[in-house]
């Protein structure tokens, strides 16, 4: 729980802080790529491509109206198992390493000190019962 917790923590924080100046900041436009099929949204970075050989995509394109808070589209960030390996849904207005062990580099600097940060979120555990 904890590592969900500092996940969701870590993904939500830089997304709501760059919010009012991010193009794109509502995932309204999204680009198709034709093989494999999958969208990406416009002036976000996410690991779609690197995954999409193995048909994983942990970023998708939300457009259900439980899932949205305003407009016709959101985002929808799922982790994924990849040959035993977790891969976390993420997307960042910077660019995502190709190498393991890489930092995300770019983005749009941040320089103020917010007196609020809002947000909007949906969060669905999974819950796995363990048999011995």
């Amino acid at each position: 729980m904890k590592k969900i917790f500092t996940l969701f923590s870590v993904m939500a924080f830089p997304a709501s802080l760059v919010f009012a100046q991010t193009p794109n900041a509502g995932f309204e436009n999204w680009t198709h790529s034709s093989f494999p099929s999958y969208d990406t949204p416009d002036n976000w970075d996410n690991a779609n491509p690197q995954s999409a050989i193995a048909g994983v995509f942990g970023c998708i394109k939300a457009t259900a109206s439980a899932d949205i808070h305003s407009g016709s589209a959101a985002v929808k960030l799922i982790t994924k198992s990849i040959l035993g390996n977790l891969a976390p849904g993420v997307v960042t207005t910077g660019t995502l390493p190709t190498s393991v062990g890489g930092n995300i580099t770019g983005g749009i600097p941040y320089t103020s000190r917010p007196d609020s940060i809002t947000g909007w979120y949906k969060y669905t555990p999974k819950w796995r019962q363990w048999f011995c």
